[in-house]
């Protein structure tokens, strides 16, 4: 539960943070994300 919530709260985190920074960062950080939540 407590993964999702937090999962969540850095999605909306990521959306904010995009609109000041570069895209493919963005992806960069978002597939990191993505790899780090396959290995839990």
């Amino acid at each position: 539960m407590l993964d999702i919530v937090f999962l969540l709260a850095m999605m909306c985190l990521l959306r904010i943070w995009a609109k000041n920074a570069d895209a493919r960062l963005m992806e960069k950080v978002g597939h990191l994300l993505m790899n780090n939540l396959g290995l839990l």
